[in-house]
């Protein structure tokens, strides 16, 4: 589990070795200069997850129709060192079912630890639950990879309620499960992935087959919901930085700082070109927050086009500045590969996958429409009980200016997929 490389794709890649890296706590997340920023951000997740009351009744479940009130079944998309389990063990319907995924293997040791731990306490609810190690771009957990593949996928897994009361006196153990714990048979009312469906974004293939496989995987009226960057405000910042994205060849070519760069256009005022060579950064929270693009990707941002595949491989580098020291969690980030998701591109994709959006709210707007304690009591008081608010009563100015970077996604399942997935991908494992 801890040697050997586990992730063809090269994204998937550097975010296992970053984040199995990450030693953050409960007691260095209070040492975060954007600690507030965090909770703000656990609210929202928080609070999309108690609201959440998937309609799965049609359902059958062994020839019986599921109770409108039955139990979530819930598979927990990059869940990291499992920091919602809490937030779903919470909800009012119960759990009962939770499998989790992600590709930090040591993200899931201690995930697993995690679940261990809560299973001990008396008021713990949580009985059934799996951690898999799998990237969503490229593998597919509980599902054949290919109508042509005779078995599923084996997968890195570790079960709660299959260990023996030796094995749970020693590390989380993983071994390669077929489907990765969850059966054929398998459904879910809730998939969530927090903060990392841009990493499916890279190519239109490797999102296809992730919506592919959420859409065999969830039951019809169960959400998908999500949170990542609002590409929509990326956009906005781009546009603020006055960038002279001129699309001719020459313009491309110029040197930046040359008197020669300067033209003037018919109303008389003067223009800069942008030299390839030039990152184009957009800084955020005086600078804690800051997203780095290549000239080329922006200028594919903004250039005219009518194909759906331009909105894919917008790639960025994300750094997010919490202090000096890494090793606890609240360092500079690696300058980690992310790609913009634009809500046109998840939404044509998500209806190909038989899936209908119901939201995308900026963090800003989905906390102006909650604030009100008379018509959302619970998530008022949540913003108390979870640290959100700072001793005056607010968020810094900062931190506020860095939370409306990001963006609240929720779906509904109303039909099945009709993403065609090809047979080239098929491991010898499968056959």
């Amino acid at each position: 589990m801890k040697e050997g490389t586990f992730h063809a794709n090269a994204g998937a890649a550097a975010a296992d070795a970053f984040y199995s890296g990450l030693t953050r706590t409960l007691d260095t997340r209070a040492d975060s200069r954007l600690y507030h920023m965090r909770a703000f951000n656990g609210w929202v997740k928080a609070t999309q997850i108690a609201e959440l009351d998937p309609d799965i009744s049609s359902a059958a479940n062994n020839g019986k129709k599921r109770s409108r009130r039955a139990p979530l079944r819930v598979l927990d998309l990059a869940c990291g060192k499992g920091g919602d389990l809490g937030k779903w063990t919470l909800h009012q319907r119960g759990v009962e079912n939770y499998v989790g995924v992600d590709v930090a293997r040591g993200s899931l040791i201690d995930a697993a630890i995690r679940a261990r731990t809560m299973s001990k306490r008396k008021t713990c609810k949580l009985r059934k639950c799996t951690f898999t190690l799998a990237d969503l771009g490229e593998d597919v957990p509980g599902r054949k990879r290919s109508k042509n593949a005779n078995k599923m996928q084996k997968l890195l897994t570790w079960t709660m309620q299959n260990e023996t009361n030796e094995e749970k006196e020693v590390d989380p153990k993983f071994v390669a499960l077929e489907g990765g714990g969850i059966a054929e048979t398998d459904k879910f009312d809730v998939i969530s992935i927090q903060f990392a469906i841009h990493y499916m974004m890279q190519t239109r293939k490797r999102a296809r087959r992730f919506f592919h496989t959420v859409s065999s995987l969830l039951e019809i009226g169960g959400n998908l919901i999500a949170t990542t960057i609002d590409a929509r405000v990326v956009i906005e910042k781009l546009m603020a930085l006055g960038l002279d994205l001129h699309f001719d060849e020459m313009d491309q070519h110029e040197e930046v700082d040359k008197s020669s760069n300067e033209e003037i256009h018919h109303n008389g005022n003067k223009r800069r070109k942008v030299n390839d060579e030039n990152e184009v950064t957009v800084k955020v929270g005086n600078g804690v927050c800051r997203l780095k693009f290549d000239p080329a990707v922006v200028r594919k941002v903004f250039e005219p086009s009518n194909s759906i595949e331009e909105m894919f491989g917008l790639q960025y580098t994300f750094t997010l500045v919490e202090g000096s020291d890494h090793a606890a969690g609240v360092g500079e980030a690696v300058d980690l590969p992310e790609w913009l998701t634009p809500i046109p591109a998840l939404q044509e994709l998500a209806e190909e996958a038989g899936l209908k959006l119901e939201y995308a709210s900026n963090f800003h707007s989905f906390y102006q429409e909650r604030k009100d304690p008379a018509k959302f009591p619970a998530a008022h008081n949540a913003l108390y009980n979870m640290k959100v608010l700072n001793r005056n009563g607010s968020v810094s100015e900062q931190e506020w200016n860095v939370s409306r970077m990001y963006v609240a996604i929720k779906f509904r399942k109303v039909g099945e997929s009709s993403i065609h997935i090809g047979d080239e991908d098929v491991g010898e494992d499968e056959i």
